[in-house]
């Protein structure tokens, strides 16, 4: 350790009163933090059992991108492993701590010295170094409040110091801050001033800027980092050379993944701190906010009773099993960017930059739109701006999507024949049931949503700095997906440049566009019941334990649509392959399975390839990008490995969202293209009692 470092350390383990100043001046240590920038990273290994005991870490300081000293800590080694660890520390220079000294230098740095502090996957480091764990309360109820520090003697937690509070928010974010000390905090005679804390996870930055869950070694080759992890490491063994490297090689690739993290982010002209990018979506709203797009629900007029409406309209993705334990040929279509395309369809951007939005009657016109549509006006884009609208009806025998227990224990949602009172339902819903069924039902009630004015104070951006938008002028979504196609295709781009312009682009579109309109946080269950009033058809109160509360950009209206529409083009789909007396396997979000026959041999309810191509180039109508061809595509799993030639893709399919996909070789084995796993898949028999068999069997 350097005797600059130990003396900077021991200043802060005496800590002077600071004495009293004038109310405009800036403190002194806020002076010399907007200056420097401190960073502290370390990463933690742990026992491979149940209680996953501390045994040895390694930490980094940077100060102004600067390393100023690299170490070692550790707990729970044996004698030996700790004359090995000495050895490693003394032949490479770095200091070796106790987990209580350790414990100190994480004080002074990451609460005093206000260092950001870093980590890949922090919600399993910080509470390493703990000495004491409850449940949290109040915002972070749910999550876990763990003491860091002892009293000098160490007999107890030092409640002079801040705990530390984490709250899992899902597999990549967290909320993680220091909680406030409740009485005045006298470490010394020093009058301690809350601070919160900094704390970068860069799995959880990596997350927002690639919209994917990213391992330390897969975040050093997505942002292209000089070293990578070492290999050939087994865990909870002895204490090894081997082991220390690569510990500290951990630690040093986090230093390295953190800086191209950065360096990503700060191509973004918006007002976001790193360390609150939770998700794309946090991008995305940072990105609506600079471009002067106020909340929806701030510029919404509609009644409560209206939004009641929308919001039970609202039933998400489609995913279908449609031919189930039976292994059958295929054609995999997707559909391109389905939630910015039909935004785009939808013209939803009319609803971002309104001034205020309403709704209006128009259930006469709208049943007169209901008698007359036919599959093929569903093919012009231009009545699609027109589908904007929640309507009331009592079903009879209509494919519609609908909540119940199918029979699993739980409620879920499919879409299936259904007869009942009245639901509320977005038109393209309607639509669907109309194109499915040849049935014109009566509508009880309907309500356009309508746009009126513009936002005054748009702005223009150029995205990561080098996609310029105007909101006033161009529709965001259709610009970001035309602009990603043409990233894709610009061979005078660097790889690393195109790539990465091509992932935030798609990224940015898929989140900003539908996600951020249904984000509701549910808050843990209270320990005793309280009452929200809920909105329908009618007004009335219900007793909960857990509230749900809005995102910033939540409104219901805008969700509906996109997922409606969604389905529709679904429908659409299906029409065209039973039209033709084909079949499908499966549908899950945007995408569909057609049965294929590649044999030539009109299997019953299949289709040639030659039929499928005639289908995909009949969606090339529904484009609204300026690269023209169709919505439609054939994915790569239907082409050979490494050719543009099409091969046979067999699918095995169990249940929605399970399912595998795959070639035959010559050989008669059967390679993975594509596999679907999803909720309890891994543990259970997909054969049961009945083994699949082939259709040309």
């Amino acid at each position: 350790m350097s005797d600059e470092l130990v003396i900077g350390v021991r200043a802060w383990q005496k800590p002077r009163r600071p004495r009293k100043r004038s109310s405009g001046e800036e403190p002194k240590l806020a002076r010399r933090l907007r200056r420097h920038r401190w960073f502290f990273i370390f990463d933690c290994e742990t026992t491979a059992d149940a209680a996953q005991k501390l045994r040895i870490g390694c930490f980094r300081i940077l100060h102004d991108g600067e390393l100023v000293q690299e170490g070692l800590f550790y707990e729970h080694l044996t004698p030996a492993e700790h004359r090995l660890a000495a050895e490693h520390a003394e032949t490479h220079e770095l200091p070796l701590l106790s987990v209580d000294q350790f414990r100190e230098w994480f004080f002074h740095y990451g609460y005093r010295l206000r260092a950001t502090i870093v980590g890949h996957n922090l919600t399993f480091d910080l509470p390493a170094i703990a000495v004491e764990h409850k449940p949290a309360r109040g915002r972070f109820a749910g999550g876990f409040s763990h003491g860091i520090w002892r009293t000098k003697d160490g007999s107890r937690e030092n409640t002079y110091r801040p705990r530390l509070r984490i709250k899992v928010l899902n597999n990549r974010a967290a909320l993680i801050e220091f909680a406030a000390i409740s009485r005045d905090a006298r470490d010394g005679g020093h009058r301690e001033p809350a601070w919160p804390g900094r704390f970068l996870d860069t799995k959880t930055l990596g997350g927002a800027l690639s919209a994917s869950s990213l391992s330390l070694d897969r975040a050093a080759k997505v942002f292209g980092t000089e070293h990578r992890k070492l290999g050939d490491v087994e865990h909870g063994q002895r204490l090894e050379p081997r082991y220390i490297e690569y510990l500290r090689r951990d630690v040093l690739v986090t230093e390295e993944v953190l800086m191209a993290e950065l360096e990503e982010f700060g191509r973004h002209p918006i007002n976001l701190d790193p360390c609150k990018a939770y998700s794309s979506a946090s991008i995305g709203k940072a990105y609506l906010e600079a471009f002067g797009v106020t909340p929806p629900m701030d510029r919404s007029m509609l009644s409560d009773e209206q939004l009641g409406y929308w919001t039970c309209g609202f039933y998400g993705g489609r995913a279908e099993c449609h031919i189930r334990r039976q292994l059958v040929p295929l054609t995999y279509l997707d559909v391109r960017s389905m939630y910015p395309t039909t935004h785009t369809l939808l013209d939803l951007q009319r609803f971002l930059v309104a001034e205020t939005i309403t709704c209006e009657d128009a259930t006469a016109e709208l049943q007169e739109l209901i008698d007359d549509i036919t599959p093929t006006e569903l093919f012009d884009p231009s009545i699609w701006p027109q589908l904007c609208v929640i309507i009331e009806l009592q079903p009879a025998d209509d494919i519609l999507p609908v909540r119940a227990d199918y029979g699993i224990g739980s409620r879920s949602i499919g879409v299936n024949h259904l007869t009942g009172p009245p639901f509320s339902y977005a038109l393209p819903d309607v639509l669907q049931s109309v194109i499915l069924t040849g049935r014109r039902p009566r509508i009880r009630r309907a309500l356009k949503l309508v746009a009126n004015g513009r936002l005054p104070a748009l702005r223009s951006l150029a995205l990561r700095g080098s996609v310029d938008i105007d909101p006033a002028s161009e529709t965001i979504f259709k610009r970001v997906i035309e602009e990603r196609y043409r990233v894709q295709h610009d061979t005078e781009l660097p790889d690393a440049e195109r790539e990465a312009l091509s992932m935030f682009l798609k990224t940015f579109a898929n989140a900003t566009s539908y996600g951020i309109h249904a984000e509701l946080n549910r808050d843990e269950p209270a320990s005793r019941q309280f009452t929200v009033d809920l909105y329908s058809d009618r007004h009335f109160q219900a007793p909960v334990k857990a509230e749900e509360k809005p995102g910033r950009y939540f409104f219901m209206p805008l969700a509906t649509l996109i997922t409606a529409a969604s389905r529709l083009i679904l429908a659409l789909l299906e029409h065209e392959i039973t039209r033709q007396d084909g079949n499908w396997a499966f549908c899950d979000t945007d995408s569909m399975a057609v049965v294929t026959d590649f044999t030539d041999e009109g299997l019953p309810g299949t289709l040639p390839p030659q039929l499928v191509d005639q289908i995909v180039n009949r969606f090339a109508s529904l484009c609204p990008y300026d690269f023209g061809g169709s919505i439609l595509k054939i994915e790569d799993e239907n082409y050979a490995i490494g050719s543009d030639e099409r091969e046979a893709l067999w699918g095995l399919v169990i249940s929605a969202k399970r399912y595998v996909l795959g070639n035959f070789t010559a050989e008669g084995e059967f390679i993975i293209r594509r596999l679907s796993e999803h909720g309890l898949g891994t543990y259970q028999d997909p054969e049961g009692d009945a083994q699949p068999q082939r259709l040309d069997s």
